[in-house]
């Protein structure tokens, strides 16, 4: 008896490990899926661009004597392999697949022409902006 008890557990236990191990493969292949897509979405969106922008002007606002080894230090793609998990933590698979499918859609490819143009503009109506601030405030002094 304490055999036939001893195999049905055995059993149990061999198969809720099974399904355990399956689950954990199920998991990693959601997860690579999402990862997959966040990166096809970063090369959509131009991100490697973007944040290889970003290192340049945080490496500008540092001392010269360093810059050189600092903009040598700092690798553009190891940003980006940190940068994934971030949207990976923030957006859903589905909100992802949904941001890829505009992105490659007329609207979407439109939206990525246009961006620099925009913000480039949007920077020079902000400037000008400032300053008429900055000269009405000077003026009332």
């Amino acid at each position: 008896m304490r055999r036939v008890l001893f195999a049905i557990v055995f059993f149990i236990l061999g198969g809720a490990s099974l399904l355990i191990a399956q689950n954990v493969g199920f998991v990693n292949l959601e997860a690579k899926e999402k990862r997959d897509l966040v990166t096809k979405l970063m090369i959509a969106t131009d991100m490697y661009s973007t944040l290889d922008f970003s290192i340049n002007s945080i490496v500008a606002a540092m001392p010269e004597e360093i810059r050189p080894s600092l903009r040598k230090a700092i690798k553009t793609d190891e940003l980006m392999r940190r940068v994934i998990p971030v949207y990976e933590r923030h957006l859903s698979k589905e909100t992802i697949q949904a941001l890829l499918d505009f992105y490659h859609s007329e609207p979407g490819n439109a939206w990525l022409r246009a961006q620099d143009a925009i913000m480039k503009d949007t920077m020079a109506v902000s400037k000008a902006y400032t300053s008429e601030c900055v000269k009405s405030l000077t003026a009332n002094k």
